[in-house]
């Protein structure tokens, strides 16, 4: 396995754990009550926090286990990663495009701010995806 996809794998996980972790903290939250008394800021930056130094740890740790690896990439990373990069982006879009119809609903601050935050979520999963899809299958 590359670095790169090495990479990739750690970076969709992580995602996907600390992400899925903190949506499912904020939907037990929201059930439970008015969203407004939510301290939802916290949360989102110690789950945007923990993402980073996990993700930092663990690529450090994979280049100490596989240290003849390095950090390189070819021509086929770099065209990877600009596919990938067009896919993931539409589920930006969907993301801002979901927070723009909340915001001109003048629904609740809360639910604006996870829309911009699933959106990001969701391409780093999506481009995660492609990724790998296209370092085990071609593109």
């Amino acid at each position: 396995m590359s670095f790169e996809e090495r990479q990739t794998w750690i970076h969709g996980v992580v995602t996907a754990l600390v992400c899925g972790a903190y949506f499912v903290a904020m939907g037990v939250l929201a059930s439970r009550g008015e969203v407004a008394q939510i301290a939802y800021g916290r949360w989102l930056l110690a789950a945007m926090g923990v993402s980073v130094a996990l993700h930092v740890a663990l690529t450090v740790a994979s280049m100490v286990a596989n240290p003849d690896d390095g950090d390189r990439s070819d021509e086929r990373d770099e065209t990877i990663e600009r596919r990938s990069l067009g896919v993931g982006l539409w589920a930006l879009v969907a993301g801002g495009l979901g927070a723009m119809a909340l915001g001109l609903a003048e629904v609740a601050h809360f639910w604006v701010v996870n829309a911009i935050f699933a959106g990001f979520v969701g391409m780093t999963l999506v481009q995660a995806v492609v990724k790998i899809q296209m370092y085990r299958r071609g593109f």
